[in-house]
């Protein structure tokens, strides 16, 4: 299980992390999907979902959908960046940032923020929503350049159902 009240995800690196190749087609439906799936778990956790994508030169915006956030970065803004300062703007340390980029890991490592690799939150997710698995991840604050345990074939194929991208 996840014990976290709020995380900041790195929307197109999770995306990624789905092992679906994103283009012009599937990019904005994978998107949704993964934005329905996150927002469903964000109200059954009782829990605050910030997800973070580059915006690619589009005017920065902000959604709020229940406890489901959505930020496209503006031109000149990196994800990254703004995870970043997330991070610093954080009031409390009860935060759980998602990410495989190490940069951003190691940044909420040192900010005394606690992170999971996209991996072993998908991993997590799967635990969390009744799907079987076989790790269990927690949030570390330690350890950042740990490599995880990719997953295994029928979690990938459960994560890709759960999405409804069967392939």
């Amino acid at each position: 299980m996840i014990p976290m009240k709020r995380l900041i995800i790195d929307g197109y690196n999770l995306a990624h992390c789905l092992g679906h190749p994103l283009s012009s087609q599937t990019l904005e439906r994978t998107r949704k999907s993964l934005e329905q799936k996150l927002g469903a778990y964000a109200t059954a956790k009782k829990a605050e979902i910030t997800v973070v994508y580059d915006g690619r030169g589009v005017l920065g915006s902000c959604e709020k959908h229940g406890p489901l956030h959505i930020i496209f970065t503006p031109e000149g803004e990196s994800a990254d960046e703004r995870i970043k300062s997330l991070i610093d703007a954080a009031r409390s340390r009860n935060l759980t940032v998602v990410s495989s980029d190490h940069s951003i890991r190691n940044y909420a490592r040192v900010s005394g923020v606690a992170s999971l690799s996209c991996q072993d939150f998908l991993s997590s997710f799967l635990m969390d929503t009744g799907k079987s698995s076989s790790t269990s991840a927690q949030p570390t604050r330690h350890d950042v350049h740990k490599k995880s345990a990719p997953l295994s074939e029928q979690e990938l194929q459960e994560w890709k159902n759960l999405f409804g991208m069967d392939s």
